[in-house]
């Protein structure tokens, strides 16, 4: 009779390798081509999207966006036009802001300090880059200062609004999801009040704050047009079991990590670090670099300011990849690109709050630590959630699978499919063939939660396993 390993999880240390995923995700090459577009403003619509922005709550502003579509003639191609053309920012003097928000911790609220950098030569006329970069403490200094501008090198910086964001908690980074929005809260300002190219958002970070990075790339994967961890190991809740778990997630991300070679010996950083290099190859990840730098152990890993700002630039967010896979195991990561899991098969799991796990175990024969470590590692991995799409743009075809999730909401992106034709979408063994029309009350609503003009959410499904399709609008 088999017995029990129990709890062995709270003796593993920070540092910790569990081995990755087997199936193999090909990265995915941005559609062929999008809609053609011209921008459109006028005072009326200007005043207009200033007043529904101004709202404390945007996506919940039908006033104010019933307002813009009546503008528009409710016509959804006028809508993207205006929505291209919004330049109805405010106007900000260069230099550092200081602002405040407000995070989750639980059922108490958290006030936590960023700072934006705003551009010499900054005009709300011309989107600019975003270079976010987390933080391990509380409060701006001059270092801090000086290491959100040297990773880019200071001339390079003016080419981006910078975010320095920091840490609401003297113990230290632990992948919370008041963490999370200790970064992401800052981002959403950013791209609310300041005329931010989204789909060149950059997050990097060094140590600590380089575990944020990776966390951030790998569960958000959307956001991001690259990503620059330093010195650091993907952190998330359930760490160290989980932190080669969501490899999958960034088939489409341009990531370069950097780490010491003498932070070396068995789960050390480096070690991990060429455990993800090995995984993402498995993966047939392209977009992955590793610089392990010679000679260093904790400090000097970072790469050339130089060389930072040309990844930089060449890097530019896929929002339609043809195909990916995303992993995770509570709500608020349900996300991946253009699909959401909405409702699911079993309750997810908050590693948080599993204090232990049961492994079965031969009696014959013991594990050895790395042996449990992995036994571990597989049981956790039944916690997780798993949504994937392939995407085939000349039929005009989708195929979604998932584990364990009921409804998928669909994002149908602008130049995703052939909308004046039928679109098919297969999910759990059945199929849907129908025409979806654009909808100016989506994309208006959608817009107004990110004011993401480069990703333009046209209308909405949900599609159960049961092979129901709910299109959400219907102007």
């Amino acid at each position: 009779m088999a017995k029990l390993l129990t709890g062995y999880i709270l003796a593993l240390s920070a540092a910790t390798a569990i081995g990755g995923l087997a199936s193999a995700q090909a990265t995915a090459p941005a559609p062929a081509s999008q809609p053609s577009t011209a921008a459109f403003s006028s005072p009326e619509t200007d005043s207009l999207l200033k007043d529904l922005f101004a709202q404390p709550a945007p996506p919940a502003a039908a006033k104010q966006i019933d307002a813009l579509l009546a503008a528009c003639g409710k016509d959804a191609a006028k809508v993207r036009s205006v929505i291209k053309g919004d330049a109805a920012y405010k106007d900000f003097s260069p230099g550092w802001q200081t602002l405040t928000a407000k995070v989750k911790d639980g059922s108490a609220e958290v006030d936590t300090e960023y700072y934006v950098r705003i551009p010499q030569g900054y005009a709300p006329g011309k989107s600019w880059p975003v270079f976010l970069i987390a933080s391990g403490k509380n409060g701006m200094t001059e270092q801090q200062e000086k290491g959100a501008l040297g990773v880019l090198g200071r001339d390079a910086a003016e080419k981006y609004i910078c975010i320095a964001a920091t840490l609401p908690d003297p113990e230290g980074y632990k992948a919370t999801p008041y963490h999370e929005q200790a970064c992401l809260a800052p981002l959403e300002w950013v791209r609310l009040n300041l005329n931010a190219a989204d789909d060149r958002v950059y997050v990097a970070g060094y140590g600590v704050p380089g575990h944020s990075a990776w966390h951030l790339a790998t569960m958000y994967p959307h956001l991001f047009a690259a990503a620059l961890p330093m010195q650091s190991v993907p952190w998330h809740e359930g760490s160290p079991v989980v932190c080669l778990s969501y490899l999958e997630n960034l088939c489409c991300l341009s990531v370069w990590a950097a780490w010491g070679e003498k932070s070396a010996g068995k789960d050390s950083t480096a070690d991990l670090n060429r455990q993800i290099a090995a995984r993402l190859k498995q993966f047939n990840n392209t977009l992955f670099k590793g610089s392990e730098v010679p000679g260093k152990e904790h400090h000097g890993c970072q790469p050339p300011s130089g060389e930072i700002a040309e990844f930089f630039a060449a890097a530019k967010r896929n929002s339609i990849p043809s195909a990916f896979t995303h992993l995770f195991h509570l709500p608020h990561h349900a996300r991946g690109y253009y699909l959401e899991a909405v409702k699911f098969i079993r309750q997810p799991t908050d590693f948080a709050k599993l204090a232990q796990v049961k492994i079965p175990v031969d009696p014959k024969h013991m594990p050895t630590g790395e042996e449990a470590r992995e036994l571990v590692r597989k049981e956790y991995d039944k916690y997780l959630f798993r949504i994937s799409a392939e995407l085939d743009w000349p039929a005009n075809k989708l195929a979604i699978k998932a584990d364990d999730v009921k409804t998928i909401r669909l994002y149908v992106m602008d130049g995703m499919f052939d909308l004046s034709k039928p679109v098919t979408i297969t999910f759990a063994g059945k199929t849907w063939t129908g025409k979806i029309a654009p909808s100016g009350r989506c994309m208006l609503t959608n817009y107004a939660s990110a004011r993401d003009a480069s990703a333009v959410v046209v209308n909405e499904l949900d599609i159960d396993s049961a092979g129901q399709v709910a299109i959400r609008f219907k102007d």
